[in-house]
């Protein structure tokens, strides 16, 4: 800045810039002079007759900036700032340097429109937010073992991060949006309740656009009103001004929504691929817990009766092993007659369908998760906190249902402690009482021929 001016006449050549340049007296802070670039940044500029004054063209106001600094310098200083103007519209690096204007201190100012570099600083911090979320929604998503803490959480880191109103997640489920998790901030209203068996029909034009692959953004609901009503009566019934869907899908079909409310229109372009990218972080852990679902079906129940297997049966005893000492515990131990013949002589299919046959029996009886198929044609119930006269009633009611059915024939045995110290003593006892059993049914099968 280096410009010797000896008249305004001289300041002509600061026309030629597209910088914007004006030129003020400091004692008064009059203006007098503004260079084309700066006039067609500011509409006031050619508006205002007679004086005109920096902080009134510059700053919209009707008295000297408290700030301003000018008064007390000398001749040859520089100074330089940045700034939002809000009278140019733009973020501006100022460079201003005190001159001798005909005997008289004048502050030469320079802006810089950097604007646009603010932007891109703007955009690269909003990417970097947006990855970071990303990432640390996926660390929650792998790390902690619950799903709907992790949910909960992502949810909560979404609605504070972005300074949203609200953030949700949706579930579909037999045809119908259920909520499942929900952030609110502080004094937004829940709309969970509101939220349960919601029909996709609703949201026509979300489906549409998920069809696509595409997320619904909206930046003000009025420009729904005339576009679906239905839409726009629910979410604006909510509260949300302004909303970002993304679609939760797995095997080409939507499975839910996550979803956000009233976000700053400056991140709207943003939140967008971040909703996008979570969403598609949550289908992939649904579908990890359906196979870690399956898995524990196939681990620990039995494929032919529905009830559980041998493995469920040894989980489940050593639990009861750790805190039986503080309940009653029952075992019922349940074995066919003669399968061995049965098969031997009908066929292994035909012994499967009387071992499928007593299972139900069984399960007519008592829950179907407390009884265990633990050998080819063996089945124990373990019960807990009944009475030793309910268990024993128990059996009671099985041997009246296999009494019912010519087909089938059953020995069964039972034993039943308060406060046991060794639950597979318990178990053994039940096993020897059914043995007995077994062992009349045989003398008596003798016997008869």
């Amino acid at each position: 800045m280096e410009y010797a001016l000896r008249s305004l006449e001289d300041a002509e050549v600061f026309n030629l810039l597209s910088e914007m340049v004006y030129i003020a007296y400091v004692d008064t802070c009059e203006v007098i002079f503004l260079n084309d670039a700066l006039r067609q940044r500011i509409a006031s500029a050619s508006q205002t007759e007679g004086k005109r004054y920096c902080y009134e063209l510059m700053h919209g106001r009707t008295q000297r900036c408290e700030h301003c600094k000018f008064k007390a310098l000398s001749a040859g200083m520089l100074t330089a700032a940045r700034a939002y103007n809000s009278m140019a519209k733009c973020d501006v690096y100022i460079k201003s340097r005190v001159i001798d204007l005909n005997g008289r201190l004048a502050r030469l100012v320079i802006g810089f429109d950097v604007s646009r570099v603010e932007r891109e600083k703007g955009r690269l911090s909003n990417a970097l937010m947006v990855q970071e979320m990303i990432s640390e929604s996926l660390h929650i998503l792998n790390e902690m073992p619950d799903p709907s803490k992790a949910y909960a959480l992502i949810l909560q880191n979404f609605g504070e991060t972005l300074r949203a109103s609200r953030a949700y997640l949706c579930i579909l489920r037999r045809g119908l949006f259920y909520t499942t998790a929900e952030w609110c901030a502080e004094g937004a209203a829940s709309q969970k309740e509101e939220e349960q068996g919601m029909s996709p029909q609703l949201f026509a034009r979300w489906m549409d656009r998920f069809r696509g692959n595409h997320c619904v953004c909206v930046e003000d609901v009025e420009e729904v009103r005339g576009v679906d009503r239905i839409e726009y009566r629910i979410m604006a019934s909510r509260g949300a001004r302004s909303y970002i869907v993304a679609p939760i899908r797995m095997h080409g079909h939507v499975i839910g929504l996550l979803g956000i409310e009233n976000a700053p229109q400056d991140l709207a372009q943003d939140i967008e691929p971040l909703l996008a990218s979570v969403a598609y972080y949550i289908a992939v852990r649904i579908r990890m817990n359906e196979h870690t679902a399956l898995l524990e079906t196939m681990s620990f129940h039995d494929a032919m009766t529905g009830c559980g297997n041998r493995n469920a049966y040894m989980r489940r005893k050593d639990q009861l092993e750790r805190s039986a000492s503080r309940h009653t515990v029952g075992v019922i131990f349940f074995d066919l007659n003669k399968l061995k013949e049965t098969n031997d002589t009908l066929g292994h299919e035909y012994g499967d369908k009387l071992i499928q046959k007593a299972a139900r029996i069984l399960c007519s009886v008592m829950p179907q998760e407390l009884v265990y198929r633990t050998g080819g044609d063996e089945f124990v119930a373990l019960l807990v906190d009944k009475r030793e006269q309910e268990v024993s009633a128990l059996v009671d009611a099985i041997k009246a249902a296999v009494r019912n059915d010519a087909t089938l024939s059953v020995s069964v045995g039972m034993a039943w402690e308060d406060a046991p110290h060794d639950i597979q003593a318990l178990v053994d006892r039940a096993d020897e009482a059914m043995y007995e059993e077994k062992v009349r049914y045989h003398r008596k099968q003798e016997g008869s021929r």
